[in-house]
């Protein structure tokens, strides 16, 4: 058993209800029920943060167990968009953080074609890490004496890494400065949450919205044809995907106002070689002002979304948003999280004091900003799964990836984007009322259908 410091990224994500990551394998061939739980059980061997749970002491740390148990929920699967229903189920199922476990394995059984879905707590994964995950449990069910690795749950950042972070200490001192202040602020205001805390806004938060899904499969061709003409135009597809959605919400919502993008950064390469295939929480974002221009065309449109996308990455912006939080009070950090919640519910929180007083803190009003000044669109693409897809008997045929949503008017645009087998799939995310006429899902639709529309003309 090991403990290791929480991270400011990793603590972004604790105690928060809506911060879940999942990935579904799409898997032809029978599936054994032991050698898929023995599967489980050599991956966690192999990546110990599988079985890592949170201890409260003088600071938050990861404790990192050497025996625990992950079991598998088994259904039978009855539909190929089942796994969808099942992600927004498992979404309201708090995590406990002490006890863990902070992933679950859920089986859509059958003879032929099953769905491995696993959903995770973000503290403790990111997109990629799910994609290594899944390629390990089907290596070992596909060779049970299959050698490997154990991660150490401990990665740094590189020399070249840490040199430009020295190099851009200048620019960074005024921020510093001013976490310094706002920590102090927060230590003045004296409020602490627990697990009890966690538990009533995962209740409130759960009783008003429903996390949903829109999943997008294109065919090998398609993918390949939009491959070949982001490259033709000096572009990725992830710039492609996102402008297709901005176009098509432009087209639907004309007075829509929110211009600020954001996407989500696998930062593996900062670190030392051993993060490159780990599992953990990897991630950073860029964020920047683009609107889609209907005077020019779609490809050009995305080249200057790419442009200016690579230019805030060739400034290091990923890395500087990674470590500019890690200075952060992990309590204040936490508080921020509540203080969200209390936005998003601020009737429903009335009657709980503790988190009332967050509305006139610091917490509460950084809370605040961040809402404000939150992406309207948000992308998150994993890229192409480099790794073969016969295991044995087995076969991965796809993979489907959905990152979490939240509840914003002006951010409901969530995207996930994986390719598996040369075919590209495109998760729209949202969160919708509960008590609701389905107003965010009927509109999200028509976007998501535009954007399609967008996407296979920009193909051909």
């Amino acid at each position: 058993m090991k403990k290791r410091f929480v991270t400011g990224e990793e603590n972004i994500f604790f105690m928060s209800p809506e911060a879940n990551v999942s990935i579904v394998a799409r898997i032809r061939g029978k599936i054994e029920k032991d050698i898929l739980k023995l599967s489980i059980k050599k991956s966690a061997e192999k990546y110990p943060m599988i079985g890592a749970v949170i201890t409260l002491e003088e600071d938050l740390k990861f404790l990192i167990k050497d025996d625990f148990t992950l079991p598998i929920q088994i259904i039978n699967k009855t539909s190929d968009d089942q796994w969808m229903e099942i992600i927004k189920e498992e979404s309201k199922k708090p995590f406990n953080f002490e006890n863990g476990p902070l992933i679950r394995f859920i089986w859509l059984k059958d003879e032929d074609e099953s769905d491995i879905i696993i959903f995770c707590q973000h503290m403790i994964c990111d997109g990629k890490s799910l994609v290594n995950l899944i390629h390990s449990m089907l290596s070992f069910m596909g060779n049970n004496d299959l050698g490997y690795n154990i991660d150490n749950c401990e990665h740094y950042l590189s020399k070249d890494s840490q040199k430009l972070l020295r190099k851009n200490l200048s620019r960074n001192l005024l921020k510093r400065v001013m976490i310094r202040h706002i920590n102090k602020k927060w230590k003045k205001s004296n409020i602490n949450f627990n697990y009890d805390d966690f538990l009533i806004a995962h209740s409130i938060y759960n009783k008003k919205y429903s996390y949903t899904i829109i999943s997008n499969e294109f065919s090998e061709e398609d993918t390949k044809n939009l491959i070949l003409k982001s490259r033709l135009y000096g572009a990725t597809v992830n710039s492609a995907i996102a402008v297709a959605y901005l176009a098509a919400r432009k087209y639907i919502l004309i007075n829509y106002q929110n211009s600020i993008q954001g996407i989500g950064v696998n930062i593996r390469g900062f670190f030392d070689n051993s993060a490159k295939d780990a599992f953990g929480c990897f991630v950073s974002d860029i964020t920047f002002s683009f609107e889609y221009d209907e005077k020019k065309d779609f490809w050009e449109n995305v080249v200057i979304y790419h442009a200016i996308s690579r230019e805030k990455l060739r400034k290091n912006e990923d890395l500087t948003s990674y470590i500019a939080i890690e200075n952060m009070d992990k309590a204040l950090m936490n508080g921020l999280t509540f203080a969200r919640h209390v936005h998003y519910n601020p009737q429903e929180f009335k009657k709980h004091k503790k988190f009332m007083k967050l509305i006139n803190s610091i917490a509460g009003k950084i809370a605040k900003d961040g809402i404000d000044s939150y992406p309207g669109l948000l992308i998150t693409n994993i890229g192409s799964a480099v790794f073969q897809n016969h295991f044995g008997n087995l076969i991965l045929d796809k993979l489907f990836f959905a990152p979490s949503s939240i509840p914003l008017e002006n951010a409901g645009m969530i995207l996930g984007a994986v390719i598996m087998n040369s075919k590209l799939n495109i998760t729209l995310n949202m969160t919708e009322l509960n008590d609701g006429d389905g107003t965010v899902f009927k509109l999200m639709s028509k976007i998501n259908g535009k954007a399609v529309e967008y996407l296979n003309f920009a193909m051909h």
